[in-house]
């Protein structure tokens, strides 16, 4: 089962979705970290959960402006997928609909690195499926009503479905066999459906590194 860290691991004072949180969530044993990828105005790719600080959006801050109001220095896209190995899971949620081709010609550099490009914003995952070498993935925050028209909507070059471990079912990994099915949002929980599960997004590696 892969453990991926979520945003890193950010103990001691270490910023989310930075290079020094992957890399302590290396040294404490996870096969991968978890970060999310924005644009910024000057069209950087930067690794930025929040779509604004305070009341201006991301996409309207050049990655200085932005460094500039956090109070630290931002890693981009570039720079995590230099920093990897060929081993180590950069799962990459890409958090805005219209930034594909800057991820697709970003990526297109990088083949030989383990990536799993993921997004709430289907339509993204699906397009990205497409014209990446990168495995693709889901993220679902809700149960799909039906099983098999939810399979039908899935384009065949996904391999992935991230799930809320709140609504993730053991039916799923039997009905979507075809996908490897990892859960996000479990806490500090040990896992129950383990044998169902292939990995963990995880806030505690502590936890379920050994679990």
């Amino acid at each position: 089962m892969e453990i991926l860290a979520h945003r890193g691991s950010t103990a001691d004072g270490i910023n989310e979705n930075t290079l020094p949180a992957f890399e302590r969530a290396k040294k404490l044993g996870a096969h991968g970290i978890e970060t999310d990828v924005r644009m910024t105005k000057d069209k950087e790719l930067v690794l930025f959960h929040d779509n604004s600080v305070g009341k201006k959006a991301i996409r309207k801050l050049t990655k200085k402006q932005l460094e500039s109001r956090i109070g630290y220095k931002l890693d981009t896209l570039n720079d995590v997928l230099n920093w990897s190995d060929n081993e180590f899971m950069l799962n990459l949620e890409i958090k805005e609909g219209d930034i594909v081709g800057e991820i697709y010609e970003e990526l297109k550099r990088f083949k030989q690195k383990n990536i799993l490009v993921s997004s709430f914003h289907h339509p993204t995952a699906f397009k990205l499926s497409k014209v990446t070498s990168a495995k693709c993935g889901l993220l679902m925050p809700v149960r799909p009503v039906y099983i098999k028209p939810f399979m039908q909507l899935i384009p065949a070059h996904l391999e992935y479905i991230i799930w809320d471990y709140d609504i993730y079912d053991t039916e799923f990994k039997a009905e979507l066999v075809i996908y490897k099915h990892i859960v996000y949002n479990m806490g500090e929980m040990v896992p129950t459906k383990k044998e169902f599960i292939d990995g963990i997004i995880s806030d505690h590696l502590d936890i379920h590194i050994k679990s």
